[in-house]
């Protein structure tokens, strides 16, 4: 607890008036009892005179000595009061300037503390925006890749197709050419053999006409052959690149799902880590005004201990500096009562 004065007022002398003295050397002097040589009534009338002139002065004196003793105890009461309002004002500044001091510390750690989340933040999101762009890069360069190993499937794909159709159209051109010389041949060999039978003329028309309806048939199912296959081939290619696009398209939902997973783990990480710096902010916050209300109830108490401590006091010096003038002015009122008791002969 801090104590603002050491000393009551009582103890301080600086500024006090004397204390006046209910016997001092200065009080009236008696009359004098010498009998006047003048007729016994005028002396008597002289005498009278005289004892009202001592006891106006006895009560003058007594009134003097309770003006000063008034004087001096409204001075005692104005030097405490002094001392009160003085003592009671500097508690205050003191009190100010602890809760002063209070609140510019809470403004100070609050700031710091915003700087440092602040900063938490900051370098969090840099951190993930970090992963984020890593992560879609990778993506990226998978679906790249992908394509690119489709478009490469897709073309080997329509090769082997074109390398079919080629050797397809290749063994029909060989087995129409097979079946035209075949059909010469036999014409010629007809002829020959014609010959040999001594029949000249040559071939019937008609043998000739079966002979071209079987090179015409020949040509016609090499022909429907030639389509069967080519369709067949056509069929394959289609089948294969449809295969081959649905795992394409599959691989990409993969990597879709797989980029999705981690851009979302991400997020609920940073989301996290965001919400507990701000946690933690809160929290040293919330401590730390605490622990500032409880040094201000502190300050408070001292005050109001301090304040009590005060209004005692200045209670005392009030009925210290009460009790001296009611005492000294019931000490006057006797010191009259005897002196006037004396001059009356009582």
């Amino acid at each position: 607890m801090l104590h603002v004065f050491n000393d009551p007022v009582g103890g301080v002398n600086k500024g006090k008036a004397e204390k006046p003295s209910t016997s001092s050397n200065k009080k009236p002097s008696s009359t004098s009892s010498k009998k006047p040589t003048s007729s016994t009534s005028s002396w008597a009338a002289q005498k009278q005179a005289q004892l009202e002139a001592q006891k106006a002065a006895y009560q003058n004196y007594y009134n003097s000595t309770a003006a000063q003793l008034l004087q001096y105890r409204d001075q005692q009461l104005a030097a405490a009061q002094g001392w009160y309002d003085d003592g009671l004002a500097r508690l205050q500044q003191i009190l100010n300037e602890q809760l002063s001091f209070e609140q510019n510390a809470y403004n100070q750690m609050l700031a710091a503390q915003q700087a440092a989340y602040d900063r938490n933040v900051a370098g969090a999101n840099a951190y993930y925006a970090g992963m984020y762009q890593q992560a879609e890069g990778n993506y990226q360069n998978q679906l790249a890749a992908a394509g690119q190993d489709y478009q490469r499937a897709l073309a080997l794909l329509q090769q082997n197709h074109d390398a079919g159709k080629q050797q397809v159209n290749d063994v029909t051109k060989d087995s129409l050419q097979q079946a035209y010389i075949e059909k010469m041949m036999a014409e010629k060999n007809i002829g020959q053999q014609l010959s040999a039978m001594g029949k000249s003329g040559g071939a019937s028309e008609s043998t000739l006409l079966a002979m071209s309806n079987q090179y015409g048939s020949s040509r016609n199912a090499l022909e429907t052959e030639r389509l069967q296959q080519l369709a067949a081939l056509a069929q394959q290619l289609s089948e294969q690149k449809a295969e081959r696009t649905a795992g394409y398209e599959q691989q990409k939902r993969e990597y879709q799902d797989a980029y999705t997973g981690l851009v979302n783990g991400y997020r609920q990480q940073q989301a996290a880590q965001l919400a507990q710096f701000e946690q933690d902010k809160n929290q040293y916050i919330a401590d730390w005004s605490a622990d500032s209300l409880l040094r201000q109830q502190g300050y408070r108490s001292d005050y109001s201990s301090e304040m009590t401590a005060l209004a005692k006091q200045l209670a005392q010096q009030q009925m210290q500096a009460q009790q001296y003038y009611q005492q000294s002015l019931l000490s006057a009122q006797n010191d009259l009562q005897k002196q006037l008791a004396a001059l009356l002969g009582l």
